[in-house]
């Protein structure tokens, strides 16, 4: 904690990642729940009176709110702030690392903003999320039909190759 305190952008930046890392469910005996709720509470403190650069990179190294929602729990209200920031850098960090659907109301906001760069890339993240979600669903629907072709000892039709 006292690495957040110090005044090298570098080590407060180190410390940043170190702390908002930390796993209870992962350190098991080694970490005591206290010392679990003092990171939270310092963090979400000094989140604060961050600059922009401090907000966003802590954002980054916040658990995920998708693939580790009660570790990320605990920082709900440092997730909250970086929604509602006017600086591109902080949307635009909260919107790449805890935003994977194209439905999530953060990239509505986005797009809603009157900043044209959170804006724009609301509606580009958006985008690149469809994109993704729709290849998935390719590749499953592709994934399928060779199996079901495997079973039947057929080949699967494939685009622009001739049987």
């Amino acid at each position: 904690l006292d690495g957040l305190d110090r005044g090298a952008a570098a080590e407060q930046m180190r410390s940043i990642a170190r702390l908002v890392r930390v796993n209870p469910e992962s350190l098991g005996d080694q970490l005591d729940m206290e010392t679990v709720n003092t990171i939270v509470d310092t963090v979400q403190t000094k989140y604060v009176d961050f600059d922009p650069v401090r907000q966003a990179w802590t954002i980054m190294f916040l658990p995920n709110r998708v693939s580790a929602p009660e570790s990320a729990a605990r920082f709900n209200d440092v997730f909250e702030l970086a929604l509602r920031s006017d600086d591109p850098m902080v949307r635009l960090a909260y919107l790449i690392t805890h935003v994977v659907e194209p439905t999530d109301a953060a990239i509505t906001d986005a797009i809603r903003h009157e900043n044209e760069v959170i804006s724009a890339f609301g509606r580009a993240w958006r985008t690149a999320l469809q994109q993704r979600k729709e290849a998935m669903e390719q590749a499953e629907r592709d994934a399928a039909a060779e199996g079901d072709a495997a079973q039947s000892g057929t080949a699967p039709a494939r685009p622009g190759v001739s049987p």
